[in-house]
């Protein structure tokens, strides 16, 4: 229980100035690749930040959104 109590007292002082990728506006892409027992993809992942918003999309090998992931400050 203390040991809990530590962890969630160091995570406590963490502000978003501690973000990693901090800046103002940036675009990442790259390709990817999963294998799994039945198959596999590639694709890219797409990673755009403007403001305090990031968008994050996969994409199929022809440029086609399977997947989108949205965080704004709101939530």
């Amino acid at each position: 229980m203390a040991v809990a109590a530590l962890l969630l007292a160091g995570c406590a002082g963490l502000g978003s100035e501690t973000r990693p990728f901090s800046q103002p506006g940036f675009e990442f892409t790259a390709r990817i690749g999963v294998r799994h027992a039945d198959g596999g993809f590639t694709g890219r992942i797409r990673w755009r930040r403007e403001g305090a918003a990031d968008a994050i999309d996969l994409l199929t090998p022809l440029g086609q959104v399977v997947a989108e992931l949205r965080q704004t400050p709101r939530g």
